[in-house]
């Protein structure tokens, strides 16, 4: 059960890292076009990144497209901010 327990915690912190990085990046924003572009290879650079520092056993990097498959899950919520640090921490983990 304390796995379970842990694995809740690594969640719950990478999805409270990704919204506050969200957050930054949005901050940032201006006038240039190409911020949804930009922004999006930060937040998969920041999963690649995440997945090396905890140490997780994949070998290979998320993807700039895998990271897209997951951004367009999040587009249209209310809460896209939200869905979209769940799902990056979700590539953090898997």
């Amino acid at each position: 059960m304390a796995y379970f327990s842990r694995q809740g915690a690594f969640r719950d912190e990478l999805h409270h890292h990704f919204f506050i990085y969200f957050q930054q990046l949005a901050e940032k924003r201006d006038s240039d076009l190409n911020w949804p572009t930009n922004e999006g290879i930060a937040l998969c650079n920041e999963v690649n990144r995440q997945r090396h520092l905890r140490g997780c056993l994949a070998t290979t990097n998320v993807t700039y497209g895998e990271y897209l498959e997951q951004e367009r899950q999040a587009v249209g919520h209310s809460d896209y901010a939200r869905k979209l640090s769940l799902y990056c921490s979700e590539l953090v983990q898997r």
